[in-house]
């Protein structure tokens, strides 16, 4: 087709291709902006998220979300709708939290609708608790989002977040050989290394033997109750989720325990941070039977550790 202007009127017209030409160009320039305007938007939310945690405003946190929002966290735990993570974070910051930091580091998007997007925001975290209530050293993951633009803006549908470790390439055949699986239990000076999961499973055969064990794991007072956790985080998933499930806990004795691991406990239970979340402790004792009290009122024994000595 010929590419050829004409004046009409004092008005210079352009017809054929060049016409269509300039259409596609036009057309062209005005997506390039949208998308540019789109993720400015969307890294701004990003912003607001990391202001709103900084804050510790769990209400200004979960306003980022549509009502039906929902978030998976680097634990597993589902939360749903703005309401729930409005109460879950309520409690985060009180306590694990308090002290946090978040920074955003990198906003890409992926557009795949022109009201739909995918971000991945990688993020960078500090000051949050670690056991027994030191801050952790900083953290680093992904969130993978789902946003959707409405009325009043772009807010996030679903939200996915994953802890990042450096790349590594996978092994391959030869390079070396598959770890040997440990033994289930290690003499060590006549004292059996047990998980607190492996004494939850043979705790009644190790009383009935009246077993010499030495255990690492998170002690907590709860209640009038001395408890061992397989880790603080166990103790964590039974108190802030709600559906953390029944974690392993061994009752323990510790009324004939050293002077030195008394006062480690005692320690334990007056820290305002570690009575909340646990302290972690090795403890050396003989495995035995107790009886602790169920929720109707009644007896029964289970095993339980007679602390010998611990640290």
């Amino acid at each position: 087709m010929a590419i050829f202007a004409r004046l009409r009127s004092g008005t210079l017209v352009f017809t054929g291709s060049r016409l269509s030409k300039l259409l596609l160009i036009a057309a062209i320039s005005a997506t390039a902006q949208a998308a540019t305007s789109d993720q400015a938007a969307i890294e701004a939310v990003e912003s607001k998220q990391a202001a709103a945690w900084n804050a510790h405003d769990a209400a200004a946190y979960a306003d980022l979300f549509t009502p039906d929002g929902d978030v998976v966290n680097v634990l597993g735990w589902w939360w749903k709708g703005r309401d729930e993570i409005r109460s879950k974070l309520t409690d985060a910051f009180a306590f694990v939290f308090k002290d946090s930091r978040l920074s955003i580091a990198d906003v890409q998007v992926r557009k795949l609708s022109s009201d739909i997007a995918v971000a991945h925001v990688r993020w960078i975290m500090t000051g949050a608790l670690s056991p027994p209530g030191e801050p952790a050293p900083p953290n680093e993951g992904i969130q993978l989002q789902v946003l959707v633009r409405g009325e009043d803006g772009w807010r996030i549908a679903s939200f996915q977040n994953t802890n990042s470790r450096p790349v590594r390439p996978f092994p391959k055949a030869g390079e070396q050989r598959p770890a040997e699986p440990a033994p289930r239990s290690q003499p060590v000076a006549n004292y059996q290394s047990l998980s607190v999961e492996d004494f939850a499973t043979d705790g009644v055969k190790l009383a009935a033997a009246g077993a010499k064990v030495s255990m690492t794991g998170a002690y907590i007072l709860q209640g009038n109750r001395e408890m061992l956790y397989a880790d603080v985080q166990a103790i964590i998933r039974m108190s802030y989720a709600s559906k953390g499930g029944m974690q392993p806990t061994i009752p323990l004795l510790t009324h004939d325990a050293s002077d030195q691991f008394r006062r480690r406990v005692l320690a334990c239970q007056t820290d305002p941070s570690a009575s909340k979340v646990g302290c972690t402790v090795k403890i050396r004792g003989i495995a035995t039977l107790c009886s602790v009290a169920t929720a109707s009122g009644d007896t029964r024994e289970v095993p339980c550790v007679n602390v010998e000595d611990g640290k």
